[in-house]
């Protein structure tokens, strides 16, 4: 079968062309126009894809989201620094970058190693690559426009995910549901695991006694038990 990608060196080169080809249409739904292109490049390219990687905007991209919900939260959601860490980082999680991922339609350009980039199926490794990505996006807006170039992102895609109440995590919904209905707490039960000992994908069970109300995967056990508890709480507050 013939290689639809030229030898390694040129197929980084293919993909760098790839990218700026399809920029424009991503900058639209960012919102914002990128003077400097290569560091919107260098957001989207994963670590294994050549020198240039997004590890470090994603660093970057990391802590500014942090601080500048930290001054929306002082600024207009003034409670206790407690309350107000938790609201910070309820906004600050996997599945909120996975959903700006998703709306910006980040895994259409991002740069990755063929074998990260699975349709159809689930793949732990480039739903990080997504997250990560997004992370450095954030990193080379801040880079790029300056601060209020990057507070505008978060405007955006940040601070309507702000709630003024403490948001559960879906475990401990969960439980509180079981409690209430049942007088019971939820079982977690590891089902197994797939892939490569570098990629695992983990699937657990969430039971009532001896009922399976839910299966989730994810990259850790952990990960997975959180996706099967939020199916499990969908479920039960139908």
């Amino acid at each position: 079968m013939e290689n639809r990608f030229p030898p390694f060196e040129n197929k980084k080169v293919y993909f760098r062309r790839l990218a700026m080809a399809n920029l424009s249409a991503l900058q639209d739904a960012i919102g914002y126009t990128f003077t400097n292109r290569d560091l919107l490049i260098e957001a989207l390219t994963h670590a294994n894809e050549g020198r240039k990687s997004n590890g470090a905007l994603a660093f970057l991209g990391s802590a500014a989201a942090q601080f500048v919900l930290a001054k929306e939260l002082f600024t207009h959601h003034l409670d206790t620094p407690g309350k107000m860490s938790k609201m910070r980082d309820g906004v600050c999680t996997k599945s909120a970058l996975a959903e700006i991922a998703s709306s910006l339609n980040i895994k259409r350009h991002i740069s990755v190693p063929d074998g990260l980039r699975s349709e159809g199926v689930y793949n732990a490794g480039f739903q990080t690559a997504l997250e990560t990505a997004v992370q450095a996006l954030m990193g080379a807006i801040l880079l790029d426009g300056g601060y209020f170039a990057f507070e505008e992102f978060a405007k955006k895609f940040l601070f309507a995910r702000i709630s003024g109440e403490v948001v559960k995590d879906p475990k401990s919904q969960l439980q509180e549901i079981m409690q209430a209905k049942m007088g019971i707490t939820p079982r977690y039960e590891l089902i197994g695991t797939t892939g490569p000992m570098n990629n695992l994908v983990f699937t657990v069970g969430v039971y009532s006694s001896n009922q399976l109300l839910a299966q989730g995967e994810g990259p850790t056990k952990k990960e997975a038990e959180k996706v099967a508890a939020q199916k499990a709480v969908q479920e039960l507050t139908k």
